[in-house]
């Protein structure tokens, strides 16, 4: 809940909210009107109710339908000045990594992620859950992951690729500032166009028999570097 109302105090349209039923009563109320204001609509939420509007996610006795602000291209060279570093997400799939990797971007001070519009996992409840409250701190651009890459460069950001296939490793490359790391999608990685505007591959010291890391401990490294080189 209190993720939620930092959301809320962000910039977060909330359209309506429910109520289980079984916390429907005027404590819960009044916290919900005197935090959201009184002309948020909020409904009560039977069993019935709940499995139609939550669907299989875990709702936690409220559920609420919000409005998230989110930037295009465009918007880009007014959202980066002050950023040593920003966050691309290439076409991940899975809502726990994405909602992870907006957590460790949140943790380790970025405050720009780009994710691409179409065929690619976008902002749900899952990913709102498991970032923790990070949506109310960073701001997320839809954009085609190719053209924010070239809208970053003109900026002055170096792009940099992680990739298991990569020849250089990160310690043993100074990685230029500011940096817009790129992550890639959990099975494909990073697309070969994408790869091919970068400035730099890097790929991390990992065992050479075991190289592969999770998407999202993965962007977690890559992000405390770049915030202890900044």
């Amino acid at each position: 809940m209190d993720a939620f109302i930092k959301q809320k105090s962000s910039g977060y349209k909330v359209e309506k909210v429910w109520l289980d039923e079984r916390k429907y009563n005027d404590k819960n109320l009044d916290f919900l009107r005197k935090s959201l204001g009184k002309s948020t609509p909020i409904a009560k939420m039977t069993l019935e109710l709940k499995q139609s509007v939550a669907g299989d996610s875990q709702a936690q006795g409220w559920v609420a339908k919000v409005l998230m602000p989110t930037f295009s291209s465009s918007d880009l060279p007014h959202l980066l000045p002050g950023s040593t570093q920003c966050l691309l997400l290439d076409h991940l799939q899975d809502p726990h990594n994405v909602g992870a990797c907006i957590r460790s971007a949140c943790a380790f001070g970025v405050k720009v992620i780009v994710m691409p519009k179409f065929s690619a996992c976008p902002i749900n409840s899952t990913v709102a859950k498991v970032a923790a409250g990070a949506l109310a701190h960073v701001k997320i651009v839809m954009a085609n992951i190719n053209q924010a890459v070239q809208v970053v460069q003109k900026e002055g950001f170096w792009v940099v690729a992680s990739s298991e296939h990569a020849s250089m490793e990160l310690s043993s490359q100074q990685v230029p500032t500011p940096v817009a790391w790129v992550v890639g999608n959990e099975h494909k990685g990073i697309s070969a166009s994408v790869l091919k505007r970068s400035d730099l591959q890097i790929r991390l010291p990992t065992e050479p028999d075991f190289p592969s890391l999770n998407v999202s401990v993965a962007t977690g490294i890559l992000l405390a570097y770049g915030r202890q080189k900044a």
